[in-house]
């Protein structure tokens, strides 16, 4: 058996002169290697599906938390009520403009231009994982807008709007007095 490079070639000729083609090992299939590559790859789409919804469902855990700190707070207005309502006001605004970047280690890389269907598949799930943080961080808002309006930074009644009314000026009047 001569070698060459990597590659072992088995001679048959009584002389040596002629080298036949490689050797496959027994067991060996193409189909089977890229069959593996594809079990591979979707293992490692699964696991950033999976990843991401752990992403989504992580901003969920910290909800009750603050719900209870909104209740701490409490309804007046003062210098420590306002920059943490302010803070948690803007966090999640900040996690709604930066979404791409929060799921871009998730997204699908590493595809050829033949597995663009599986590309498109995978897209297709990362889709509820972004739509449910996204879901999440508006609730979040949603939650600080209430409790803007429990503080009465919001305009809810006419009582704020009041001093814009110009008071109507009756067509008659009486006084009272008997003639």
């Amino acid at each position: 058996m001569a070698t060459s490079g990597s590659r072992k070639f088995v001679d048959l000729s009584a002389d040596g002169s002629r080298d036949l083609a490689p050797v496959m090992p027994s067991g060996y299939s193409e189909r089977v290697s890229s069959d593996s590559e594809d079990r591979t790859r979707q293992k490692k789409t699964d696991l950033k599906i999976k990843k991401a919804w752990d992403l989504a469902k992580g901003a969920a855990k910290g909800v009750p938390m603050l719900i209870f700190m909104f209740w701490m707070v409490g309804n007046t207005v003062n210098i420590f009520s306002i920059p943490f309502l302010v803070y948690q006001f803007w966090n999640p605004v900040r996690a709604l403009l930066g979404l791409s970047v929060a799921f871009s280690k998730y997204e699908a890389d590493g595809f050829e231009p033949h597995h663009h269907q599986q590309q498109q598949l995978h897209r297709a799930q990362l889709l509820l994982p972004k739509l449910a943080y996204a879901g999440v961080q508006l609730a979040i808002v949603a939650l600080c807008v209430y409790k803007c309006a429990a503080m009465g930074l919001l305009p809810t009644t006419a009582d704020f709007v009041a001093h814009y009314v110009v008071p109507k000026l009756p067509a008659e009047f009486s006084t009272h007095f008997a003639v």
